[in-house]
């Protein structure tokens, strides 16, 4: 029972689920997963959007720059899909990197489109030590957790309250 009351909180608080993947900064490196991809799925289909925060030149200049410490022009990259799988499998670090730039006008997800449209519009100069995909994630990161803690406040406090008629324990989240 208890199971089955924090899956129907945990629905009703979250209306969109994020995920924060950790991806290899440059392809011959791939074992330097300090990219961080930003994974935002509703849980009744399999539709999934990514967003990221890089470099809008990838070549070796853009590299020297970012590693001296100077800003470089970026941009948020937003890609659509449908996947299935792990989301930490290799096979949607592949699935990710061949799909294409996805606008962020066609998100058809309310709630996603909504969430995203005050990051999405946000500072386009990266810089490796300062304000890298790292950041970025974690602002986002903290949104969502702001966005769902004001949205549980009602559901807590129902929690709160059935506990006190029942006199008894119980561990909610």
């Amino acid at each position: 029972m208890y199971i089955l009351n924090l899956i129907f909180i945990l629905q009703l608080c979250y209306s969109f689920i994020l995920n924060i993947i950790k991806t290899p900064i440059l392809k011959f490196l791939p074992n330097i997963n300090n990219h961080h991809i930003i994974v935002l799925y509703n849980n009744n289909n399999n539709n999934i959007y990514t967003i990221d925060f890089s470099p809008i030149n990838n070549n070796f200049e853009t590299l020297i720059k970012l590693f001296v410490g100077n800003n470089v022009s970026s941009i948020i990259r937003i890609k659509n899909f449908n996947y299935n799988n792990s989301l930490y499998s290799k096979d949607f670090i592949k699935k990710w990197e061949n799909e294409k730039n996805f606008s962020f006008f066609n998100i058809k997800d309310k709630k996603i489109k909504d969430f995203l449209y005050k990051h999405y519009f946000v500072n386009r100069e990266m810089n490796l030590y300062n304000y890298n995909s790292k950041h970025f994630a974690k602002i986002i990161y903290y949104d969502y957790i702001l966005i769902t803690k004001n949205n549980c406040t009602k559901i807590n406090k129902y929690i709160n309250f059935k506990k006190y008629l029942l006199g008894k324990e119980y561990l909610f989240l």
